[in-house]
């Protein structure tokens, strides 16, 4: 069973902003100077392009390109908590799953990743020169929604738990999930990442010959990643256990949401180096900025007994009225950017390339950091000493690497 949040997501509270940031920055270059373009002159004529050689760029035959991108990127991982374990089938319950017991874990959060993600990058560009000396380029890219997903059930293994700390006692504890005593149960884990981001620049060359050139970049930077962690948990007791009768159930609904956004002015040095029909390129970027972080925690408990009505309880076993809510979280970022490409040029007009991608996007806030381990109680009881668990708005670096392939045209 999955619990369908009431909340928005924390990307959705702050779309609305994003067109008036693209408007006012591209407002602010538009009305930068134009360069003079016989800056550029180089050794092989006005043109700045060896007329013999078939296959340069340079001799293109109109001032707009294009560039289209297929991406196959990865993310690093986050968290360290200890999410299921399991321990051998004759485990006492009151020990099963523990910690500081013969457990195994069966996930960790930092074994939470998504893998390879697919996406796309979109780059225009216009020269307002007819020597290639000043232009302004735009570039859109968004790898797609990336997920990973765990789940295990009894009986295989016949023991499941989720660990968690006392906060009380100070010792180690977990709620049980299966054990071949008195429970069966299901536990899934979900993660959902998305990663988009939008560059607006003016480009101007600042070092150009017969076969090299090297511009340099100042304009505007947006990134926005997203990442939805979802723990959902259900048990049904097989055999009476106290005063709890055969066929009830018990299920634990854990929601941490959090939508990362960098707003930011961006520098940058683009060098292309052309042998023949092969091209190279090497862009890097660094984006000077703020980065604000919107973090959703939500969470239910939700008791079956046969025969009666179910009973829900506000907040799960991560997610309690201690840290349920909405969060935002800001501060400065320097998130830097290295392209590589190597292209070969089809046509003055049309070249195929592959290349390799890094950014690293410092002191971001991920999903499986915002778990707090240490608990005062379990739901539906109230609040106990020390209000545990709690928001910790933890920090760490996020970085997406990976390859393209794609095209140019020039027109």
């Amino acid at each position: 069973m999955k619990y369908d949040a009431s909340i928005t997501t924390a990307g959705e509270r702050r779309r609305s902003a994003t067109g008036r940031w693209i408007l006012g920055i591209l407002s602010v270059l538009l009305a930068l100077p134009v360069s003079s373009a016989t800056a550029l002159d180089g050794p092989c004529g006005p043109s700045g392009c060896a007329i013999d050689a078939s296959c340069d760029v340079r001799c293109r035959l109109g001032n707009f390109w294009f560039r289209g991108e297929v991406l196959l990127w990865w993310t690093n991982g986050a968290g360290n908590a200890a999410l299921v374990t399991t321990s051998p089938p004759e485990t006492p319950p009151e020990l099963a799953g523990r910690l500081d017991q013969d457990t195994t874990i069966l996930l960790a959060a930092g074994d939470l990743n998504p893998g390879v993600a697919s996406g796309g990058r979109f780059t225009v560009g216009w020269w307002f020169d007819d020597q290639a000396a000043t232009g302004l380029q735009a570039s859109y890219l968004r790898v797609g929604s990336a997920s990973s997903r765990f789940r295990a059930a009894s009986p295989d293994p016949l023991v499941l738990a989720r660990p968690f700390t006392d906060a009380v006692t100070n010792t180690q504890d977990a709620l049980l999930i299966a054990h071949p005593e008195f429970l069966a149960g299901a536990i899934d884990v979900d993660l959902d990442a998305r990663l988009q981001g939008f560059q607006l620049a003016w480009r101007m060359g600042v070092l150009r010959g017969c076969s090299y050139r090297t511009d340099f970049l100042v304009g505007y930077r947006l990134f926005e990643f997203d990442e939805r962690l979802q723990i959902n948990s259900s048990a049904e007791f097989t055999e009476p256990r106290g005063q709890i009768i055969v066929g009830s159930t018990q299920q634990h609904f854990d929601l941490f949401d959090v939508s990362n956004r960098f707003h930011g002015a961006e520098l940058g040095l683009v060098h292309e180096h052309r042998w023949g029909c092969l091209t190279a390129e090497l862009a890097a970027r660094v984006a000077l900025g703020g980065t604000t972080a919107d973090v959703g925690i939500d969470g239910r408990t939700i008791n079956t007994v046969p025969g009666q009505e179910s009973f829900a309880y506000s907040g799960g076993l991560l997610a309690q009225s201690t840290n349920m809510g909405w969060y935002q979280v800001s501060q400065f970022a320097a998130v830097p950017e290295l392209n590589a490409h190597l292209a070969y040029n089809v046509t003055p007009n049309l070249s195929l390339m592959c290349g390799y991608s890094l950014i690293v996007w410092p002191r971001a806030l991920r999903a499986a950091d915002q778990l707090d381990v240490n608990l005062s109680q379990l739901p539906p009881e109230p609040p106990g000493p020390g209000r545990l668990p709690q928001f910790p708005a933890s920090q760490s670096t996020f970085v997406v690497q990976g390859l393209q392939l794609g095209l140019t045209l020039v027109w």
